[in-house]
């Protein structure tokens, strides 16, 4: 499939609108799931753009900015392999696989952006002195239009430019390598789903983690409503009874004259 001018218009300023969003984090448009759903309605398989949105999502799950660490691009991530898997007409794990150059380099542009912005340090100084709210609102918008104008001349070119280009490098890979980046993509989302749970896992947790990879792995469900209506279920119990544990421990500590270990 081949990507009109319009498609590729249309892509770009979704990506503009996305691209700004990763700067602010306001609405949480840019995660893959978002990205990769949109970019397929405008390609007209929505289906399939979901799916690499929602594969792409598991993979990113775990991967944050801590410190000065910067993870890869998850906007171009979903986007890229919504493309691919569209328009190249392969699995959603392949294409997750090959954005992947894509989004590291998109990245490293961003990080190279970051730098730049360092000199207006000095301008911001000035307008804090001067006490120049305008001005100090004005360069913090540019600078993140700035950002989302990158990342839509980034996906213009990489999918309407030298589309072509990306297609003969794709048919002219070997079907060995190939099988190696469908498993590779496979195993991602695995592995950025075990990223997030060293962050997040609690053993009073592990009897709902246990229950939902049962009902996904061994029974047999037409779609994932059914799984997603038992999480609901999960959530729905932990907060109200959790919550109810919770508000129950300082009373019970109260009436038990408080804890023992107080004091130095």
């Amino acid at each position: 499939m081949e990507i009109s001018l319009l498609q590729g218009v249309m892509i770009t300023i979704w990506a503009i609108i996305a691209g700004c969003d990763y700067q602010t984090e306001a609405f949480f448009i840019f995660r893959p799931i978002t990205v990769a759903t949109v970019t397929g309605i405008l390609l007209g398989d929505p289906i399939t753009g979901a799916m690499v949105g929602g594969l792409t999502e598991l993979a990113f799950a775990g991967l944050t900015m801590v410190g000065g660490t910067t993870p890869p691009d998850p906007l171009v991530a979903g986007l890229m392999g919504a493309v691919f898997a569209i328009c190249g007409h392969m699995s959603p794990t392949n294409a997750l696989a090959l954005a992947i150059p894509f989004c590291i380099l998109s990245e490293y542009i961003h990080i190279l952006m970051s730098t730049a912005y360092l000199a207006w340090n000095r301008i911001g100084a000035k307008m804090i002195k001067s006490i120049d709210v305008k001005g100090l609102v004005s360069i913090n918008i540019l600078g993140i239009l700035l950002s989302g104008l990158v990342s839509g001349i980034f996906v213009f070119l990489s999918t309407y430019v030298i589309q072509d280009t990306i297609d003969a490098i794709i048919g002219s890979i070997p079907e060995w390598l190939m099988h190696g980046l469908e498993v590779a993509g496979g195993v991602m989302p695995a592995l950025g789903f075990a990223m997030l749970l060293l962050v997040m896992f609690k053993v009073k947790y592990a009897p709902f983690l246990i229950v939902g990879f049962l009902l996904a792995c061994f029974i047999e469900f037409k779609n994932l409503l059914p799984i997603a209506l038992v999480g609901v279920a999960f959530a729905m119990f932990n907060y109200f009874y959790g919550r109810r544990d919770d508000e129950a421990q300082p009373i019970a500590a109260a009436e038990n004259g408080g804890d023992e270990n107080v004091g130095i």
